[in-house]
């Protein structure tokens, strides 16, 4: 893929993001920079352990390697910590590509949150 290959991908509604097999981020959308909480700016180019310490002692980034290595296709949730303590809830479909992972994202927060019932 090239970056005008990656354009496609700008408007999209859900956060996509390319890693390599390293971890670069070889091309990121604006949701993606926004579910990170970070500019498109600082994820293009750097790499996803640098700008996420102990993201590689994850579930998420075990599914990226084997994504990339046995050429298989995961979709799992997963939970986020940020740095700042907060969390988010993500839906990631993970497809290999030629040059590393595609990853698409989808916060879905919000469904997740339960209503506690009124007590009487």
């Amino acid at each position: 893929m090239t970056d005008e290959r990656y354009r496609i991908f700008d408007g999209f509604a859900e956060g996509v993001q390319v890693l390599s097999p390293d971890g670069d981020y070889l091309y990121v959308n604006d949701v993606v920079a926004e579910q990170g909480k970070k500019t498109k700016e600082e994820l293009q180019g750097s790499n996803i352990k640098t700008e996420f310490p102990g993201i590689e002692s994850t579930d998420v980034y075990k599914y990226i390697k084997i994504c990339y290595e046995e050429k298989e296709r995961h979709v799992l949730t997963n939970k986020f910590e940020y740095p700042d303590g907060s969390a988010g809830h993500f839906m990631l479909r993970m497809e290999p590509v030629e040059e590393g992972v595609l990853i698409m994202s989808m916060d879905v927060t919000d469904l997740l949150i339960t209503h506690k019932p009124k007590s009487n």
